[in-house]
């Protein structure tokens, strides 16, 4: 029994999914059938280490794949499947089987190639792969607005919901505003590690982003979080968690200048769905701005990461008490947390810490630390 004739086409694409690479580039050769069902997913990440690879991964979507025009197509993330040793020479394809390589691809990771991606790479890829989704560079030294702009103005943009740009440090603001203004899908933006931005990329947000529910910002450039004059009310964080009402993860660890105001401007703007929270080595940080998070409403809060934090048992014990947390991270530097009150909360018993709350709690809460 052929299971790609016999079973609906969502149940053998599912199976298939889980096959290792290997087996599922040898499935396009098995018949019409299961050539159609496998291709899409062996190309939903083209992925190789190899400089010669992507050139021949790139010259099949070229010669498969036409340039298409601006449109809003949807898509679903994949996990990532090695094509490089495995694309079929174009000569033994079948006539019947004219696959447009570059409408499979879904997800391109550049995370470990930073010695690979460059501009014109990702504006030739950007053209013929309309249903990209996911956009993951880190570290490049030969990218430059050129490729980011070339994005922006592509069929793929509207499909994008994951933009991941680390350690972009060629990058600028021209380039970001125009890509932030043409991704309505966008869920996911990370920008950190030292990305040379400012406020005028996170005010580049269309009013209004409610797609957007992450964004990391850590050891990003402070420019991204106030304004030099320390202005909080017009500093382009403030200005995107008031569009972004919808925000459920935020990471500012590293950002020096956070601080509790930021944190109580942030607890206004969107507390009602706030889930996660990462504000390490934040210097700034004190008991006062950890009671702004619960006194502005951020009882959703699950996960809070205060590692590095100037903050003590009170500001502890009142997050924990008036949001429904159940992760706590405190790695390296305690600041003035002691061991007792994290041992009291890991066991759900606070009451005998001390701090005057009300009753004795037994929900527990993991804490994730390591004190050197």
């Amino acid at each position: 029994m052929d299971p790609c004739e016999t079973f609906p086409t969502e149940l053998s694409s599912a199976m298939l999914a889980l096959l290792p690479h290997n087996a599922l580039y040898n499935c396009t050769f098995v018949s019409y059938r299961w050539n159609i069902l496998a291709s899409p997913l062996l190309w939903a990440s083209p992925w190789s280490r190899y400089n010669a690879s992507w050139s021949r991964i790139l010259q099949v979507i070229e010669t498969t794949t036409p340039l298409f025009p601006a449109s809003s197509p949807t898509s679903e993330p994949s996990n990532p499947l090695d094509i490089s040793l495995s694309i079929a020479p174009l000569d033994t394809v079948p006539p019947y089987l004219a696959h447009r390589y570059g409408t499979y691809v879904k997800c391109l990771n550049f995370s470990q190639l930073y010695y690979i991606v460059n501009d014109n790479l990702l504006q030739h890829l950007a053209e013929r792969c309309p249903n990209l989704s996911t956009l993951i560079i880190d570290s490049p030294k030969q990218l430059t607005d050129c490729a980011i702009l070339t994005i922006a103005r592509s069929p793929c943009a509207r499909a994008l919901r994951h933009v991941a740009l680390s350690n972009c440090t060629r990058l600028t603001d021209d380039s970001l505003t125009v890509l932030l203004a043409e991704t309505p899908q966008l869920y996911r933006l990370e920008l950190n590690h030292g990305t040379h931005i400012t406020d005028r990329t996170l005010r580049a947000l269309p009013t209004p982003h409610s797609s957007l529910e992450e964004l990391d910002c850590t050891d990003a450039n402070s420019a991204h979080v106030t304004r030099d004059d320390g202005g909080m009310e017009t500093s382009g964080l403030y200005a995107l968690v008031k569009r972004c009402t919808e925000l459920r993860t935020l990471r500012l660890g590293y950002c020096q200048a956070v601080t509790d105001v930021t944190l109580a401007q942030v607890a206004r703007a969107c507390g009602g769905t706030l889930r996660t929270l990462n504000l390490a080595s934040c210097r700034a940080i004190t008991d006062t701005g950890l009671k702004a998070l619960v006194g502005h409403g951020c009882k959703a809060l699950e996960e809070l990461d205060v590692s590095g934090c100037s903050v003590t048992d009170e500001g502890i014990l009142a997050v924990v008490e008036g949001c429904i947390l159940t992760s706590l991270c405190v790695t390296s530097d305690y600041g003035g947390i002691s061991r007792d009150c994290l041992k009291k909360i890991e066991e759900g018993v606070w009451r005998e810490v001390g701090l005057g709350l009300k009753g004795e709690m037994k929900r527990k809460v993991k804490v994730i630390e390591s004190r050197n």
